[in-house]
């Protein structure tokens, strides 16, 4: 033990603990991007938010557009639609406990 305290001086075992300390908070972070809502971007700010739909979202949006009463509106772009649904999810029966 003694050549092992010899070899490590202050220098190095200051570093040690903080690369112990930063194993550890890496550990503790999460990997559910959904729990992370900053890293997704504003629908403003998408490269592509003036191109049509998707299907996916002309589907989904038709649907909250029944439960909820609402028109559905077929000539919305890309960012308009994502705002659009999570406008109609927040007030949609179905998905109000969600």
């Amino acid at each position: 033990m003694k050549r092992a305290e010899a070899f490590l001086d202050a220098g190095v075992l200051a570093e040690l603990a903080l690369l112990l300390r930063s194993i550890r908070l890496m550990k503790k972070q999460s990997t559910d991007d959904t729990a992370q809502p900053a890293l997704q971007r504003d629908p403003e700010e998408w490269k592509t938010g003036d191109e049509p739909m998707t299907d996916a979202q002309r589907s989904y949006l038709e649907t909250l557009c029944r439960e909820t009463g609402e028109v559905f509106d077929d000539a919305l772009t890309k960012a308009e639609a994502s705002k659009r649904i999570d406008e109609l999810r927040a007030r949609s029966p179905r998905l109000a406990d969600q």
